[in-house]
């Protein structure tokens, strides 16, 4: 069955919402249009404002709304009362080849949240959606104790799944430190391999912190071939199978369904059966070694977009390949990776 959809404008509706779960009104604002991008930013403190009518969503009600203003490289934030929408100022400019910021919205907090609010409290407020919302359910709790002044799905986070699909590439660099009880002399070589790998991930986010904090579990492969000869004409040769499984937490900067993040991970990293490292030494013998299990640290950041368009880079630490032999003294495997992915939960 064909699905229709119709599309409303900011002039078409006044708002609009699920009971409990949010609301969005449309009015008519000053929104400050200067660019937190260094390349383009100004040189005035002073808001560089346009009109116009968009959605706003709100965070707060009761004494005063807070209203937020979502775009896709800024947020900006107002306050409602009585017909009149005020933009809480905050811009970043230069001045002297310096960043500067005009925190102007909280002189604002200071001259319009007049009950229960106190100096300290807004000194210590950031322009951040968890402060704003903290500071004006205080007044209007103040103002008027018997008004549902925020909204629940605001105050109380909840767990939220996520499944992924991913691909990448990575740089690998692989040492390998052996001795040639033949000749009696320590060999060191080395592989560098551009590999693809295949990965999914599944993600529980956490219910606090606004939902910035996760849990993950990543299992991934790849696989290589590389060869390469010494001087004395040493053949040496990997064949490498891979198996990885990160268990680690990610860091949302803003929130878990849109922006950058950071994250780490251990992981639990093993060669499969198949793989091996070969030496063709005096007389043609050749030496294998049995693949060993190692748990490096992997750490990266990333961007997820709009819920559904992942993308990260990421390095990890030197993983032990082989088993200690009396012919290996050292076998390391690092790397570092760029993936993308598509998110379906």
């Amino acid at each position: 069955m064909k699905k229709n959809f119709k599309y409303y404008s900011p002039s078409d509706l006044n708002e609009f919402g699920i009971q409990g779960k949010f609301r969005f009104v449309s009015k008519t604002v000053e929104i400050d249009k200067s660019s937190n991008s260094l390349s383009n930013m100004s040189w005035s403190k002073n808001p560089e404002n346009v009109i116009e009518n968009v959605f706003l969503k709100v965070l707060v009600q009761g004494d005063y709304e807070l209203l937020k203003y979502d775009a896709f490289d800024s947020e900006k934030f107002y306050l409602f009362k009585g017909g009149k929408v005020t933009q809480l100022i905050s811009k970043k400019f230069l001045s002297n080849d310096l960043i500067k910021v005009n925190m102007s919205f909280r002189s604002q907090l200071s001259k319009l949240l007049t009950c229960g609010i106190e100096n300290d409290n807004i000194a210590k407020t950031d322009y951040e959606e968890k402060d704003l919302i903290k500071i004006v359910s205080k007044h209007n709790q103040c103002s008027n104790p018997d008004t549902d002044y925020s909204y629940t799905f605001k105050t109380k986070s909840k767990i939220y799944f996520g499944f992924y699909i991913k691909g990448g590439i990575s740089s690998k660099e692989i040492k390998i430190n052996s001795y040639d009880f033949f000749n009696s002399e320590f060999y060191s070589t080395s592989f560098s391999n551009v590999t693809t790998n295949i990965a999914t991930e599944f993600e529980l986010v956490l219910p606090f912190s606004y939902n910035r904090f996760s849990v993950f579990v990543e299992p991934s492969f790849f696989s290589l071939s590389n060869e390469n000869k010494d001087a004395d004409n040493t053949e040496r040769k990997i064949e490498l199978s891979y198996l990885q499984i990160n268990l680690g937490s990610r860091y949302y900067f803003k929130e878990h369904t849109n922006g950058f993040f950071v994250y780490g991970a251990f992981s639990f990293s093993k060669t499969l059966s198949g793989s091996f490292y070969e030496v063709n030494i005096t007389g043609n013998s050749k030496v294998e070694f049995n693949p060993n299990i190692s748990l490096p640290l992997k750490m990266g950041f990333g961007y997820l977009y709009k819920n559904k368009i992942y993308a990260d880079f990421s390095y990890q630490t030197n993983a032990f390949l082989f088993s200690n032999s009396p012919n290996i003294t050292n076998s390391t495997i690092s790397s570092l990776g760029l993936q993308v992915g598509y998110k379906f939960l």
